[in-house]
C-alpha cells in the first residue's frame, strides 16, 4: 500500500489506551481525532490528506447455526440472515486491521510560556496551542492529555471520523510514526470485501 506519491498516511492506534476499535471511534467522534506525529510530514496536504487508522483487535459476528461470519464492526447481529437461527457469537481477537481515516484539518503544536513554535514549524502553517488556555481544558482521552513540545495532527468533531466497512487487513510489522500510503487502494479493498459480505445487508 505504500506510495512515495501519495499525500494520505498509516497510523497505528494502540490498544494500550485504546481497547477496542469501538472505543477509540466513540472517543473521535465526541472530540475529534488527534495523533501525535514525531516531525511533520513533508507530503501532506492540510483539509486534504487523510489518516488512515490501524488496530490491532478485531470484532467477529458469527452463527453456530450453520457457521456464517462477518468482522463488519458495525453490526450488531441477533438473528442470522442465512438461517434465522439466534445462536450468534461475538468473538474479539487480534488482528490488525484499518478501520478507519480521517481528513487532516490541522497540525497543532503545544506550547507553554517556555516552549515555543519552531520556525519550520511556522513556516508550515502548523497552529500553536497554548497548554493552559486549551489543553488543561479539554476532555481527557484515553491516552491522556496532549504535551508540550508535541505535535498533533488532527480534525474536529465537525469533521468527523469515517468508518471502514467492512475493514482492510493490515499485512505488515506494527510501527511507530508514519507510514505513507495509496488511499484510494485501501478503499478499493474494502469495497471488494463488502460484496464478499453481502448476505448481512
Amino acid at each position: 500500500m505504500k506510495n512515495e506519491s501519495s499525500s494520505d498516511i498509516l497510523i497505528y492506534i494502540g490498544n494500550q489506551y485504546n481497547p477496542t476499535i469501538d472505543h477509540f471511534l466513540e472517543e473521535a467522534r465526541n472530540l475529534g481525532c488527534s495523533r501525535h506525529v514525531y516531525r511533520y510530514p513533508k507530503k501532506i496536504t492540510i483539509g486534504k490528506s487523510r489518516a488512515f487508522l490501524i488496530h490491532d483487535t478485531k470484532k467477529v459476528i458469527g452463527c453456530r447455526g450453520c457457521g456464517l461470519s462477518t468482522s463488519d464492526v458495525g453490526l450488531e447481529i441477533k438473528i442470522c440472515p442465512k438461517c434465522g437461527s439466534t445462536n450468534i457469537f461475538t468473538v474479539m481477537y487480534t488482528e490488525p486491521v484499518i478501520f478507519a481515516y480521517y481528513v487532516i484539518q490541522a497540525a497543532e503544536f503545544i506550547v507553554d510560556d517556555n516552549t515555543k513554535l519552531p520556525k519550520d514549524y511556522e513556516d508550515k502553517g502548523v497552529k500553536p496551542i497554548h497548554i493552559d488556555d486549551v489543553v488543561k481544558k479539554e476532555h481527557l482521552r484515553g491516552c491522556g492529555r496532549r504535551k508540550v513540545g508535541n505535535l498533533y495532527l488532527v480534525s474536529y468533531p465537525n469533521d468527523p471520523i469515517v468508518s471502514l466497512n467492512p475493514t482492510v487487513p493490515y499485512v505488515g510489522e506494527h510501527f511507530r510514526g508514519i507510514k505513507y500510503i495509496e488511499g484510494e487502494q485501501i478503499f478499493n479493498e474494502s469495497k471488494t470485501l463488502k460484496q464478499t459480505e453481502a448476505i448481512w445487508k
